[in-house]
């Protein structure tokens, strides 16, 4: 059964970044996509989410998710946010 988690339940599955932040992966397609629920509540696929923060350790054990490795352009530091 696919399981639904709402904003405040991203952190006991991994995720520790703020909305804005994930607002910004999710339109760069680098966080998976909310489902809206309702007119007011959104919330995401469990197992996408468990996904991405594997994708994160895994990326560590290639190098790619090391500070210094990328720019952030949008705030012009040399350090990748993702």
């Amino acid at each position: 059964m696919t399981k639904l988690i709402r904003f405040r339940e991203l952190k006991e599955h991994g995720v520790l970044l703020g909305r804005r932040r994930i607002d910004q992966l999710e339109a760069d397609g680098k966080f998976p996509k909310r489902v809206p629920v309702s007119d007011w509540r959104v919330a995401w696929v469990a197992d996408e989410v468990e996904t991405w923060v594997k994708s994160r350790i895994d990326a560590r054990k290639s190098g790619l998710g090391m500070l210094g490795t990328g720019r952030d352009k949008r705030r012009g530091r040399g350090r990748d946010l993702a």
